[in-house]
């Protein structure tokens, strides 16, 4: 926690016995605080001292925004003004991140696809070249979902041409396991999966 603490602000702390210092790179001591009841604490230097927050670097509205668990607009400027925070740019641009918390996504259209037993439909998808290889050497993902059960199948493949391997493992396992046939595959990814497995 210190840690974060100290590159948050710049700054460096010096333990001692008795107190600790919390002092910026210029040596400059910004806080002076008690070890009390084996805990060292925060403490104002007088009681009568309003709440204050510790800064050496005047940091930008985003930067206060994002530090301050992307609050609000009016809640940053009262935060800022209440505890007399240094800001270099006072114009907050817009967050992204917070405009995809607060999106919704529309409801899924109703589905057709109605299964009663497993395997009626198994919906399945090839996904990759992946940005970076998993740990066994991995660039592709062929999923494999049971309409009725909701099972999910994944395969790390290391090469697209796999996928036919991989199905035919699969549907030979799965129909075994559940005494079953597959009635239907739904293909979502289908020019992925068609090129690979033409039968």
């Amino acid at each position: 926690m210190f840690n974060n603490f100290a590159v948050i602000i710049l700054c460096f702390f010096n333990f001692m016995i008795v107190f600790f210092l919390i002092k910026d790179y210029s040596r400059k001591i910004l806080h002076c605080g008690t070890f009390k009841d084996g805990l060292y604490s925060f403490s104002s230097l007088s009681d009568t001292l309003p709440p204050h927050a510790l800064t050496v670097v005047r940091a930008s509205y985003q930067i206060w925004h994002n530090k301050l668990g992307h609050a609000s607009f009016p809640v940053l400027q009262k935060s800022i003004s209440a505890f007399t925070l240094p800001v270099a740019n006072k114009r907050l641009p817009v967050c992204s991140d917070c405009l995809l918390a607060r999106s919704s996504q529309l409801s899924f259209k109703t589905s057709n696809h109605k299964s009663i037993n497993p395997l009626d439909i198994v919906h399945t998808d090839v996904w990759g070249p992946a940005p970076i290889l998993s740990t066994s050497g991995a660039r592709y993902y062929l999923c494999f979902l049971d309409n009725c059960t909701k099972f999910i199948w994944l395969f790390p493949l290391k090469l697209k041409f796999d996928v036919k391997k991989v199905f035919l493992l699969f549907k030979t396992s799965v129909e075994r396991q559940f005494n079953r046939t597959i009635k239907k595959f739904n293909l979502i990814g289908e020019a992925n999966i068609a090129a690979c497995l033409h039968f």
